[in-house]
C-alpha cells in the first residue's frame, strides 16, 4: 500500500517497476491537480486525490482516502510519505483500524 504526494510519485514509479506484475497494489497519491498527475504504469488500484490549489499541509481527504481503501485482511507493507501531519493521520489509521 502506498500513499504520497507527487514528490514521492518518482520514488513509487521506481518501487512498483521492480514488483512481480503478480502483486496487488494498493494507494493513494495526493497532487496539486489533475493536470499535474504521473503516469504510473500497470494495473495498480491507485486513487488520486487533489490539492487543488491548497497548500500541502495536513489534508483530511488524502488520510480519508486511505481510511476508504478496500484491502485484504493479509499482511502487506505501507509506503507513507509526504507532509508529516497525512503521515501521521494516516499512520495512526493503518496502525490503530486495520492492525
Amino acid at each position: 500500500m502506498f500513499a504520497c504526494e507527487e514528490t514521492g510519485s518518482v520514488a513509487i514509479e521506481t518501487m512498483l517497476g521492480a514488483m512481480s506484475s503478480s502483486e496487488e497494489v494498493y494507494g493513494v497519491l495526493e497532487y496539486n491537480s489533475k493536470h499535474d498527475e504521473m503516469a504510473i504504469p500497470g494495473a495498480h488500484r491507485l486513487l488520486r486525490v487533489h490539492r487543488n490549489g491548497s497548500l500541502s499541509r495536513c489534508l483530511p481527504e488524502a488520510a480519508e482516502a486511505v481510511e476508504n481503501l478496500v484491502l485484504h485482511d493479509q499482511v502487506g507493507v505501507a509506503y507513507v510519505t509526504g507532509e508529516a501531519q497525512t503521515c501521521v493521520l494516516i499512520r495512526n489509521h493503518l496502525i490503530h483500524e486495520r492492525g
